[in-house]
C-alpha cells in the first residue's frame, strides 16, 4: 500500500499520531495517582474482561460479520441496504 504523500505530509501524519498518546495520557495518569489502587485495578480489570467477552461474541458460530469484517468492508468501499450487504456488480467490481 503506498500513501502518495510527500516527505512532509509523512513526517506531520507521524507526528500526529504520537500526539493523543501524550495529551490524554498526563492527565489521567495524575488522577490515578491521587485515587485509591484496589478499586481503580478491579475496574479496568472489569473493563477488560468485558472486552474479552465481546469479543468472544464476535467468534461465535451464526455470527456472519464481526467488528473487524465490518471496517475491513466499508473502507473497501461496500454498501449497506437496510443492514444488508449489497453486492457490487461484476463491471463495477472491476473498475
Amino acid at each position: 500500500m503506498s500513501l502518495h504523500a510527500t516527505t512532509w505530509q509523512a513526517a506531520v501524519l507521524a507526528a500526529v499520531q504520537k500526539t493523543p498518546p501524550l495529551l490524554f495520557s498526563l492527565r489521567p495518569g495524575a488522577w490515578c495517582d491521587r485515587v485509591r489502587k484496589r478499586p481503580l485495578m478491579m475496574a479496568t480489570g472489569l473493563v477488560c474482561r468485558g472486552k474479552q467477552c465481546s469479543r468472544l461474541v464476535d467468534q461465535l458460530p451464526g455470527r456472519a460479520i464481526t467488528g473487524a469484517h465490518l471496517v475491513a468492508l466499508v473502507r473497501s468501499g461496500a454498501k449497506f441496504e437496510n443492514g444488508v450487504l449489497v453486492e457490487r456488480e461484476e463491471t463495477a467490481a472491476a473498475t
